[in-house]
């Protein structure tokens, strides 16, 4: 079930375009909606082909590494309640990291390894680490993620999760009902 959630979610949350000066994914249906800000992080809701997700999201305070053609990065908990899938933790790095090597995110003291890849986009391997992973920004004050470019550059990005509770449960809320 884990794979059929993680490939769900990956088709539909890979690609990636602006909205309102944010990181937001694209959806084959309607434009994303927000569900309101706050303060450092933001709800949305989106519904593609009649599924519906909720997500809280948030860019980097912070980006440290010059990258050449550095696209957006953005920290992402999603919601698909269809599918059961919950707390669905992602991190848009801005660029593809190198292979094999694992995407570093360090919450207050703890450490979360994101192994799944694709293109610039990571996720953790489980639903436990997704949860706990959520657990720790709901917290904590801040999170840092710690990649490597496929040059062997390495690459800090810092986030500021004031916010981030009540962005989570906005959109929860959103994708309970």
């Amino acid at each position: 079930m884990r794979q059929f959630c993680f490939t769900f979610a990956r088709r539909l949350l890979l690609p990636l375009m602006i909205v309102g000066g944010g990181l937001a994914p694209a959806f084959a249906a309607e434009t994303p909606k927000s569900l309101g800000n706050f303060k450092k992080w933001q709800a949305m809701t989106a519904e593609a082909d009649g599924n519906r997700s909720c997500y809280a999201m948030s860019q980097p305070t912070d980006r440290q590494g010059n990258v050449k053609g550095r696209g957006k990065s953005a920290a992402l908990v999603t919601h698909f309640p269809e599918i059961g899938a919950l707390d669905q933790v992602s991190i848009v790095l801005g660029f593809e990291p190198q292979a094999k090597m694992p995407v570093i995110v360090k919450i207050g003291g703890f450490t979360f390894k994101f192994t799944e890849v694709a293109d610039d986009r990571a996720w953790v391997k489980s639903r436990a680490d997704d949860k706990a992973l959520v657990q720790a920004m709901r917290k904590s004050n801040q999170m840092v993620v710690t990649a490597t470019t496929a040059k062997g550059m390495k690459v800090q990005d810092t986030y500021d999760l004031s916010g981030f509770t009540k962005a989570y449960r906005t959109m929860s809320q959103a994708c309970s009902n």
